[in-house]
């Protein structure tokens, strides 16, 4: 079974600014109320613990936000409240409570809503679907690093993710920031997959295209 997979992303900037705009863009996604005059000055001020209070850096998650309801109500491990005992003490977001009827049907509740809304049931389902892995993880939790490449900025952040990559991320950005650059080496630890996700330009369009890195699978045979 594939187990934790590395990720390598560099962000290039391909319009001066946009490195910058995209941090900038990070800390107001994550409620941060201050912004940064280049992906240097950000490096500098995060290094020095001078950005500002409890800042927890760039996660999956500042880029797509889970809904409240998979915090409150573990629904992957009580769906339909199914393995709730009453008497028993279970947290519901930062609560202890004790399991009652009424606790069951709150979890029934939780589980209509999330299947509805959202279409799947449980925080495990929708991190795998809206972060292509089961946990959120820090990319930023291994110092970064920022230079400057032809007059522009590039970010190099490198990262682990639990089983796969986080290609719904990797999209998201692609998407929202078309200034920049990606280039993102990707590698499953037990030789299950490896390779680069790289910006693809044909006839004006952008995609985001994958190339297996084929002595990567040399080393597995």
């Amino acid at each position: 079974m594939p187990n934790w997979v590395y990720n390598t992303m560099c962000l290039k900037e391909t319009k001066k600014g946009a490195l910058k705009e995209f941090i900038n863009d990070t800390l107001k996604k994550d409620g941060y109320n201050v912004q940064v005059s280049s992906g240097q000055d950000w490096l500098v001020r995060v290094s020095n613990n001078q950005l500002c209070d409890n800042y927890k850096g760039i996660w999956l998650s500042t880029f797509i936000k889970r809904p409240e309801t998979y915090d409150l109500y573990d629904t992957t491990n009580y769906p339909n409240g199914e393995r709730l005992v009453l008497g028993q003490k279970i947290q519901i977001g930062e609560d202890e409570v004790i399991v009652t009827d009424e606790v069951v049907q709150l979890f029934k509740d939780a589980t209509t809503e999330q299947l509805q809304k959202f279409g799947v049931v449980g925080w495990y389902a929708w991190n795998n679907m809206n972060y292509g892995c089961k946990w959120d993880t820090c990319l930023t939790e291994i110092t970064p690093e920022v230079n400057n490449v032809d007059g522009m900025e590039c970010m190099k952040l490198t990262f682990d993710t639990p089983w796969s990559d986080p290609f719904p991320i990797y999209t998201f950005i692609f998407d929202n920031y078309p200034n920049l650059d990606l280039k993102i080496d990707v590698y499953e630890e037990m030789g299950g997959f490896g390779g680069r996700y790289s910006v693809v330009e044909d006839e004006g369009r952008r995609s985001l295209s994958w190339t297996d890195d084929e002595d990567y699978y040399k080393m597995w045979e």
